[in-house]
């Protein structure tokens, strides 16, 4: 029967489904009375599929009852010898080789393969070609996929690398061989055409990603790289059939994997010093250490589905033994031992080892099933243990703080809680899928509980995870932040959005917050904040323009040991590694302060100088001034970081981080904007604006609470030590009118009502499709289905998306009327009787000059904005190349390219003249 022919007996008789597939042809014969399905297929023994063009044919099909009768050609006109295997349901370690067909060759090319029917043929039916070339032993002989100083290539660099050896006794040809990382990508690199190696030969493969030209001369470096502990090697034939896979597992920095010397059976783990790239293995003499034991293959990746999955966890050797867990915890002897193929139905982590003499590290998927999310989707493994609610090590309040009826002890925060212990870290596996099938990293990782009252003493608490050498990974590595360049990190934290949190709904209020229920001893004195569990983003984001250093912000949910854990946002955290990236500065020049004098890395002795400097001498004195510019501080950082959190009415001010470059040049200190939390009205204002007046300081008008006097010291909320700098630069006529007049351009561009409501709108979509799932799971009833009662209660009302979208909008009103609130604010404070007018610039023609205003270039005229009028704004032509300025008109008839705009009118305005 003719292929032509064939296609027309499809819908007669056989009901072909005919169509190629992986390496060959898959049909189904639904007309013999059972459910056989015939795949006809080249394929590579193990996980390994791929898209090759395919080097056999259908030639022709027939059948009886009794028997189905398949012709295979081979395209390529070789010898090729065939296996015939059975599977009953197309899973991978299912296949079994069959004992009653029949192959009978035609000719070189030609083969009939005769398989018998019966009522147990139901299944799926492949054949096995392979080529019939000599015989050669080509392992991979030893890897290294953490390589720091153990091998240079001839760039100067360091990558990973792989070691093959020829082991038999011909010479090994490789042209046509494949190298790769990935099971589902056999064919990722392929050896240069003519590569041959000989007989007992090495051949080193650096794993750079390197192609093209960038290959030095003489080396040979794959087109990928590869990540430690989450990726296989693989060495395929040029029939894509697997010749060998070695899983390397997590390792620690200038260690590598590999064979024994003379010992092609056993692998072994190869210490620093150890590794030998391009030449025999390490000779243990007569003490090796204990064998290396490859991790199970997993034949599904974790990630998200839309459908149920099955999984087959499968062993590297047929006589190792897979045990499992399903809960998070580490899988050992006790653990499920695999014995067939698990069908997962809901969301669920898998942790699997191979246990024997040695045992493998562990290997761990989780499965997001029928979960819709357009968010990231991070996944945590861990003993459950740890984040139990009663005495969870890591997340858990501990035994000591109930009484034996099951009250708490002690006083919100509950800094006596296992939450508290600040040097408590665990390892877990921590996944991170990328929407839309976008990509996936996993690694091990430490992590801890992070921040304080705003996330130790809620249910949803803040994590940070670090990049430990112990857990196998030195960094971090994941590009978290499209916006950003940076895609390696020492840590990130899993923020809960600190004090905009649903969590502040759950908390009992104490007094005196008299105007909510009635108080209990172990209450917050804020409770019940407008949450929206974006804030602190989005006041980084309207002020990185600005130059601030600011965190990177991606929203995320979490799913722990399978349990969804709601929406986190992922941020970097402010440290010296952090500032090493950003700035290309070295981590030994930096001074990095927290608080008021704490040196988080480096030295505090500058910044106890500059403290010391500024307040026991009179800023209004020109040279004292200057000497702070000069030596210790960078004055426009200081002004924007400053009017930032004036303009947030953030009266959280304590929490502050600065640094300085070390230099022979001496560096001035630099303000970090983070925990921005308190801003934009988080604590409903007809409660919190009296009752701080009451109980605390007044913070309605910004300009007054920073600027504070009373006490030395740097208590909560503004106390004299904490406003010290900024209240002493005040005293300088420079530094005031410099920051007045900034403050009137970030009003007019950055912190303008219509871009501030834009962002809100931007960072509200993007995690409004989770905010029902996420509210759900942290409100009361959740809370309490998980064990996570007391000492927290039920809300005061629903926790809602209609509740967060009243917070969403609180916010948008605040930044609606904040500009003007906070000129008038700026007036009443330093006393300025001429209040504001609005400023209007125009240009003769556009095409020849812009018009620079203080510290904006005005690009689009005409232009308004509202200034000071009693510090008139500066205003500078520039004219564009080929054309000149020729002098001002309206408000100004100046020929001077830079004037001091006068303001005599409630509205002025100005053209500059171009030709």
């Amino acid at each position: 029967m003719s292929d032509e022919e064939m296609d027309g007996e499809k819908e007669k008789h056989l009901g072909f489904i005919f169509h190629y597939k992986i390496f060959g042809f898959v049909f189904g014969l639904t007309g013999l009375g059972n459910s056989l399905r015939v795949l006809i297929f080249l394929l590579g023994v193990g996980t390994g599929w791929a898209q090759v063009q395919p080097i056999i044919r259908i030639a022709e099909i027939e059948h009886t009852d009794s028997q189905l009768m398949v012709t295979v050609e081979s395209l390529k006109g070789k010898t090729l010898s065939y296996t015939l295997q059975r599977s009953p349901n197309l899973s991978l370690g299912s296949w079994i080789d069959q004992d009653d067909v029949t192959l009978s060759v035609l000719n070189s090319s030609r083969i009939i393969l005769t398989l018998p029917l019966n009522d147990e043929s139901a299944g799926y039916i492949r054949v096995v070609a392979s080529s019939t070339l000599s015989p050669v032993a080509l392992v991979i002989n030893e890897v290294m996929s953490n390589n720091e100083t153990t091998v240079v290539d001839g760039d100067g660099d360091f990558p990973d690398w792989i070691e093959l050896y020829n082991a038999s006794d011909n010479p090994a040809e490789l042209t046509g061989y494949y190298l790769s990382d990935n099971d589902a990508d056999l064919s990722k690199w392929d050896f240069p055409d003519g590569t041959i190696l000989d007989p007992g030969k090495y051949l080193l493969v650096f794993a750079s990603g390197k192609a093209g030209d960038e290959i030095p001369e003489g080396e040979m470096h794959a087109n990928f790289k590869l990540s430690n502990g989450n990726e296989p090697v693989i060495l395929s034939n040029p029939l894509l059939k697997i010749v060998d896979r070695l899983d390397p597992g997590p390792l620690v920095s200038d260690n590598s994997v590999g064979h024994g010397l003379d010992d092609l059976e056993t692998y072994y783990v190869f210490h620093s010093g150890e590794p030998s790239p391009g030449a025999p293995n390490y000779d243990f003499i007569a003490d090796p250490p204990e064998p290396f034991v490859q991790a199970p293959i997993f034949s599904v990746r974790g990630g998200v589905f839309d459908e149920p999955v099955t999984l087959e966890l499968i062993p590297p050797r047929k006589e190792d033994l897979i045990h499992y867990t399903m809960d998070g915890s580490e899988p050992l002897r006790g653990s499920t031992p695999y014995s067939g193929p698990i069908e997962l139905t809901e969301t669920t982590v898998i942790r699997a080892v191979v246990l024997g003499a040695s045992n493998s590290h562990p290997v761990t998927h989780t499965y997001i099933i029928g979960a819709n999310h357009s968010l990231p989707v991070m996944a945590l493994a861990a003993d459950p243990e740890h984040f139990e609610f009663t005495d969870g090590y890591l997340y858990g309040f501990g035994d000591h703080m109930f009484t034996s009826r099951g009250n708490i002890i002690g006083s919100f925060p509950y800094s006596k809680s296992h939450a508290w212990k600040r040097d408590r870290e665990i390892e877990a596996s921590f996944e991170f899928h990328e929407p839309n099938e976008g990509g996936t990293s996993r690694m091990n990782v430490g992590v801890k509980i992070f921040g304080g009252w705003g996330s130790r003493g809620y249910p949803q608490k803040s994590i940070a995870l670090f990049a430990r050498s112990e857990y196998g990974y030195g960094k971090i590595r994941h590009r978290f932040f499209p916006d950003r360049a940076v895609n390696s990190f020492e840590s990130i934290v899993l923020r809960n959005s600190g004090n905009d949190n649903q969590s502040t709904w759950l908390t009992y209020p104490r007094p005196p917050i008299h105007e909510f229920s009635a108080p209990v001893s172990h209450g917050s004195y804020f409770v019940n904040g407008n949450f929206t569990m974006f804030r602190d983003a989005m006041m980084q984001s309207l002020m990185a323009e600005t130059g601030l250093d600011t965190q990177g912000y991606r929203p995320a949910v979490l799913y722990l040991n399978g349990d969804y854990w709601g929406i986190y946002n992922i941020r970097e955290k402010f440290t010296e590694h952090y500032l090493e990236s950003t700035h290309n500065v070295s981590v030994n020049e930096i001074d990095l302060i927290e608080g008021y004098g704490k040196a988080n890395t480096g030295s505090a002795t500058t910044y106890s100088q500059m403290r010391s400097f500024i307040g026991g001498n009179s800023m209004a004195n020109r040279s004292n001034y200057q000497a702070v510019q000069n030596r210790y501080l960078d004055i426009d950082n200081f002004i924007d970081y400053h009017l930032a959190v004036i303009y947030g009415q953030n009266f959280d001010i304590g929490n502050i981080k600065c640094w300085r470059r070390r230099s022979s040049r001496g560096g001035q200190f630099r303000w970090m904007l983070y925990d921005q939390d308190y801003s934009f009205s988080l604590w409903k204002p007809d409660v919190y604006l009296p009752a701080m007046r009451r109980d605390y300081s007044d913070y309605d008008n910004m300009f007054d609470f920073y600027t504070n006097p009373r006490g030395s010291g740097t208590g909560w909320p503004n106390s004299g030590g904490r406003t010290l700098l900024f209240r002493k630069m005040l005293e300088n006529d420079q530094f005031k009118e410099s920051l007045i007049q900034r403050c009137a351009d970030l009003l007019n561009t950055l912190l303008e009502s219509d871009r501030v409501v834009a962002r809100i709108d931007l960072m509200a979509d993007a995690i409004r499709p989770e905010m029902e799932r996420h509210l759900t799971r942290w409100s009361w009833a959740g809370i309490r289905a998980r064990g996570f009662g007391i000492p927290h209660k039920q809300e005061d009302e629903p926790l809602t998306v209609a509740h967060w979208e009243r917070n969403v909008e609180s916010m948008r009103e605040f930044s609606r009327t904040r500009p003007d609130k906070l000129r008038r604010d700026l007036i009443d404070h330093f006393e300025l009787p001429g209040g504001t007018a609005t400023v209007t610039i125009t240009t003769s023609d556009s095409s020849k000059g812009t018009v620079q205003i203080n510290t904006i270039e005005v690009t689009e005229t005409p232009w308004s904005g509202q200034y000071f009028q009693d510090f008139p704004p500066t205003l500078t032509a520039l004219p564009k190349a080929g054309a000149i300025f020729v002098g001002w008109s309206g408000a100004s008839t100046s020929t001077e390219a830079t004037i001091q705009l006068p303001i005599s009118a409630r509205t002025t305005s100005v053209t500059a003249m171009f030709e």
